[in-house]
C-alpha cells in the first residue's frame, strides 16, 4: 500500500460518489466493501458516520468532481485488484505444487508487476483527489490520515500481521 493515504482516499471516494446533493454516508458498493475489509473497525465506523467528510466541508462542485473521479478510476481499480488477486492466488498455488523455482520466481515477478500497477492506479486516484481539495482541505485530510495512522499504531504493532495471517 502507498502510505500517502491512498486507501483512505479510496474509502472517501465511494462515500462522496453515491451522494446526490450533500454528503449522505450510506454506501452499498462492492468497492467500499473491498476497501472496508482492509480498514480497522474504528475507521469504518468513522467513514460511515460521515465525520470525515463533514470535516472537509466539500462544496457541491467538489462533490461532483469527486464523483467524476470515481467514475474514471473505480472500474480500473476493480479490474486491477481482480488481476492482482488472481495472480497472487496462482503464485500461492505454485508454492504448494511441484513447480520449479524458476516458475515460482516468474510468477512472483508477475505478482510484483500487478501490485505495482494497482499501486500506480491508487496513487493516480489519490493525487487527483488531492487536486480537487483546497489547501486547507488537503491539510485537514493529511492531519486526519496521520491521526488514523497513529491510532492504528497504538492498536498494537502486530495488528497488521494478525490481519494478514494466511497470506503469503
Amino acid at each position: 500500500m502507498i502510505a500517502l493515504g491512498t486507501t483512505l482516499g479510496l474509502w472517501v471516494l465511494p462515500q462522496i460518489f453515491h451522494q446526490q446533493t450533500a454528503p449522505s454516508l450510506t454506501v452499498n458498493d462492492s468497492l467500499w466493501a473491498e476497501l472496508a475489509s482492509e480498514a480497522a473497525p474504528s475507521e469504518v465506523a468513522e467513514f460511515k458516520s460521515g465525520s470525515f467528510l463533514r470535516s472537509l466541508n466539500l462544496s457541491s462542485t467538489q462533490i461532483q468532481q469527486l464523483r467524476s473521479l470515481r467514475a474514471q478510476y473505480q472500474p480500473q481499480i476493480r479490474e486491477q485488484t481482480r488481476n492482482f488477486r488472481a495472480t497472487k492466488a496462482e503464485f500461492r498455488q505454485l508454492l504448494a505444487s511441484d513447480a520449479t523455482n524458476s516458475e515460482i520466481k516468474a510468477q512472483f515477478d508477475e505478482v510484483q508487476k500487478q501490485r505495482q500497477a494497482l499501486d500506480q492506479l491508487r496513487l493516480e486516484s489519490i493525487t487527483s483527489l488531492r487536486d480537487i481539495l483546497t489547501a486547507e482541505q488537503r491539510q485537514a485530510f493529511a492531519q486526519q490520515r496521520q491521526e488514523r495512522l497513529d491510532q492504528r499504531n497504538q492498536d498494537g504493532p502486530n495488528r497488521r500481521s494478525r490481519r494478514r495471517q494466511g497470506r503469503f
